[in-house]
C-alpha cells in the first residue's frame, strides 16, 4: 500500500492473492485489475475509469518503468528508467554473459530473481531480447532452486552471491566427507584447472568436474552470473576453476545495467569489478579522492535514470553535474580496473580523520573470530563530530555469561588491532537487519543506539512459545522487520517474503540447527 501511495498509478494489475490483501477502503477510487480472471488476461474488478484515468501531472513519455527500492538507507525512491536506457543496457548485457549472436533455441535461462529488482527485470527482458528460452517456476522456494535447475537444465543462471556461496560450501563439504586422499586429489585437480585457465584460457575443469557442478546446476550449464552485492573471490574461483563461464555485474537501479562488469570472456576474474573502459558509452571517474587515492565512484552515461519520481531534492543530490554519484567508494588502478572498497554512507570517519569501510571492519572481526558469530558494525556519531565503531552480534541462543565472554574476546582483539579497527562497544541483538540481497541495513543498527532508549522491535508470535519457533521469527525479521507473524502465517502470501529472502532463511536454518 505504501508503494502504491508513493507511485500514484492510474491502475494496478495484480494477482488474486495480492488484491485480497488490500482493504476495501484502500481500493476505493483506485482502479484494480485482476490477473487471469474469467479467461481474460486481466479484468477490471474495482474502480471507475472516469475517476482515475487522467493524465499524470508530471508526464515523462521517455520513461519505460519506475523501479522503487528502499535500499540500505531506508527511504523509498523510484528511479525512472527510459526505453533508451533499457534497450542499450540489454545490448551490452547480452554480450557480457555470452548470450549475444547465439542461434535461437541454443540457450536457456532459469529465472529466480524478483521482477521488481533491476537485475530481475533486465534478466527477463534480456532473455526476450536475445531469443533465449526463459524458464520459470510458478512458486519459487529455496527447496525448489535445485529442483528447477535439474529439471530445466539451463545454459545460463543468475542469482545473488549468497546462493553461490552456499553451493561452494556444500560442494566442498561433500568432498571433505570422501576422505583425505580423495579430498587432496580433487583440490589438486581444482588448482591445476585454475592454473591452466589462467595461463592458457583452456577450461579443462568443465570435463573434470562435470559430475560435481551438474549436481546443483544441471548438465547443460555454461555461464553463471551474479551481482547485486559483493562476491567473495573464493566463490568466483570455485566456479571458474570448474571450467564454467563467470560474469559479475557492478551496477545500480539508477544506472540501469551495466556500469562495469567481469565479462564471461574476461580472462582475469578476481580482485576487481571490471575494466572502466570496456563499455564505450559509460565513463567512470573517482571523485573527492582522499590521500590514499580512494574516492566516490561516479558515472556519466546516457543510460542513467531520468531522476527520482517526484523527488527533485533526491535527484539533485544524486548528481554532480552530469555525473551520477553511486555512493560507493573505490579506485581505478593503472590497468583501468575498478576496485570497490565500500559504501560512502557506510564509511566510518574516525577521530584521526581517516575513513574505514564498515565492510572491512566486519571482515576483520569475522576472520579474527573464525566467523563464529554473525556480526556487523556501524559508525556511531560522537560529540566531536566524528564516529566510533560499534559491533552488533546476533545473540541467538547465547547465555548472558557467554555474551560477556564474547564481548571480552572482541574488546581484547580490538585492543591489539590497528587503530582503524578499535571498537567502542559491543551489542547483542536478535538479528542483523538485511535487505533481500543480504546487504546490511546499517542505518537500522545506528538507530538502535542513536534513538535509545528505543529497543529493537520484537515480533510477537501469538501462539508460539517454543524456542525453535521464536528463533524462526527472528530469522524472518531480518528480511521483514515490520512483519506480523502468527502460528498460521504463510511465508509468501501473508508475510510477503521473496525467493531470495526464502533462500536466505533456509540457509540460516541450516546453519542454526546443523541441518542439510
Amino acid at each position: 500500500e505504501k508503494l502504491i501511495d508513493t507511485a500514484d498509478p492510474c491502475a494496478v494489475v495484480a494477482s488474486t492473492k495480492i488484491l485480497a490483501s488490500f482493504s476495501e477502503g484502500f481500493k476505493k477510487d483506485r482502479m484494480f485489475f485482476e490477473l487471469d480472471r474469467n479467461g481474460k488476461l486481466a479484468e477490471l474488478v474495482t474502480g471507475s475509469p472516469e475517476k482515475v484515468v487522467a493524465h499524470t501531472t508530471d508526464p515523462d513519455t521517455d520513461v519505460m518503468l519506475i523501479l522503487f527500492s528502499s535500499g540500505t538507507t531506508g527511504k523509498m525512491k523510484g528511479a525512472k528508467l527510459s526505453y533508451h536506457s533499457i534497450i542499450r543496457g540489454l545490448e551490452v548485457d547480452c554480450k557480457i554473459c555470452d548470450l549475444a549472436n547465439r542461434p535461437i533455441g541454443t540457450t536457456s535461462f532459469f529465472y529466480v530473481l524478483p521482477i521488481n529488482h533491476i537485475a530481475g527485470f533486465m534478466s527477463v527482458t534480456g532473455a526476450f531480447f536475445c531469443g533465449t528460452e526463459l524458464k520459470f517456476l510458478e512458486e519459487i522456494t529455496p527447496l525448489r532452486y535445485l529442483e528447477g535447475l535439474k529439471k530445466y537444465q539451463p545454459t545460463h543462471f543468475l542469482t545473488v552471491p549468497a546462493v553461490y556461496d552456499v553451493m561452494e560450501q556444500k560442494a566442498f563439504e561433500t568432498i571433505r566427507q570422501k576422505g583425505r586422499i580423495v579430498n587432496w586429489a580433487i583440490r589438486s585437480l581444482f588448482n591445476f584447472s585454475g592454473f591452466m585457465r589462467e595461463k592458457t584460457g583452456r577450461t579443462v575443469g568443465k570435463k573434470i568436474f562435470k559430475k560435481i557442478y551438474s549436481q546443483f546446476l544441471g548438465n547443460n550449464i555454461e555461464c553463471v552470473v551474479t551481482g547485486a552485492s559483493p562476491c567473495k573471490d573464493s566463490t568466483a574461483r570455485f566456479f571458474v576453476n570448474m571450467g564454467l563461464q563467470w560474469a559479475n555485474y557492478y551496477a545500480s537501479t539508477e544506472t540501469c545495467i551495466p556500469v562495469c562488469a567481469i565479462w564471461a570472456s574476461d580472462k582475469d576474474k578476481y580482485g576487481y569489478s571490471g575494466y572502466t573502459n570496456a563499455i564505450d558509452f559509460v565513463e567512470i571517474r573517482i571523485g573527492d579522492v582522499d590521500s590514499e587515492g580512494i574516492g566516490e565512484i561516479q558515472v556519466k552515461t546516457d543510460i542513467v535514470m531520468n531522476g527520482y519520481f517526484r523527488d527533485p531534492e533526491a535527484t539533485a543530490a544524486a548528481f554532480d553535474g552530469e555525473w551520477f554519484r553511486t555512493g560507493d567508494r573505490g579506485y581505478i588502478d593503472n590497468e583501468n580496473k575498478l576496485h570497490i572498497v565500500g559504501r560512502i554512507k557506510e564509511s566510518i570517519v574516525l577521530r584521526t580523520g581517516k575513513k574505514v569501510s564498515a565492510h572491512d571492519v566486519d571482515e576483520y572481526y569475522q576472520n579474527a573470530t573464525d566467523r563464529a558469530y554473525t556480526l556487523a558494525c556501524c559508525g556511531i556519531p560522537t560529540d566531536d563530530g566524528c564516529e566510533e565503531i560499534h559491533i552488533f552480534i546476533e545473540k541467538k541462543d547465547l547465555s548472558e555469561q557467554r555474551q560477556d565472554e564474547i564481548k571480552k574476546e572482541i574488546m581484547s582483539l580490538s585492543a591489539n588491532a590497528a587503530s582503524m579497527y578499535h571498537i567502542a562497544d559491543v551489542h547483542f541483538i536478535d538479528t542483523i537487519p538485511l535487505t533481500s540481497v543480504r546487504k546490511i541495513k546499517r542505518f537500522e543498527l545506528r538507530k538502535m543506539i542513536t534513538d535509545a532508549p528505543k529497543v529493537p522491535v520484537k515480533i510477537e508470535c501469538n501462539d508460539i512459545e517454543e524456542k525453535s519457533e521464536d528463533s524462526l521469527c527472528s530469522m524472518i525479521r531480518k528480511y521483514k522487520p515490520e512483519a506480523e507473524i502468527t502460528s498460521g502465517s504463510r511465508l509468501v502470501e501473508d508475510i510477503g517474503l521473496d525467493p531470495i529472502a526464502l533462500f536466505n532463511i533456509k540457509c540460516d536454518i541450516e546453519s542454526r540447527y546443523n541441518l542439510d
